[in-house]
């Protein structure tokens, strides 16, 4: 599993549940700026959208919007102070993974 990530942006929440979740990924920078990977190629090529995090399964299968729906709905949670709810979202986001292996 590949977890493509820039600093800065919305990355941080999945690269957490996947390390709590204990499962094996590839963290890969993709920069936001250039679309560039850290080898020089054409982030594009990857992600047609451009978007970070994205997470790519060993199948070749994407977790974009269910990544992205995560990272809304904790937000959304932390700003209301809905951390029960928060925690909750990034229980589903981690079995949305685990069901996906």
């Amino acid at each position: 599993m590949k977890l493509f990530y820039s600093p800065g942006a919305c990355s941080l929440a999945p690269h957490i549940v996947l390390h709590e979740a204990g499962v094996p990924f590839e963290p890969v920078l993709a920069s936001t700026k250039t679309h560039k990977l850290a080898d020089g190629s054409d982030y594009y090529a990857v992600n047609p959208l451009g978007y970070v995090p994205f997470l790519v399964l060993a199948d070749g299968r994407t977790l974009r919007r269910a990544t992205h729906r995560t990272i809304a709905a904790v937000t959304e949670a932390l700003e209301t102070f809905a951390f029960n709810v928060g925690v909750a979202r990034l229980h589903e986001f981690a079995n949305a993974i685990d069901a996906a292996k």
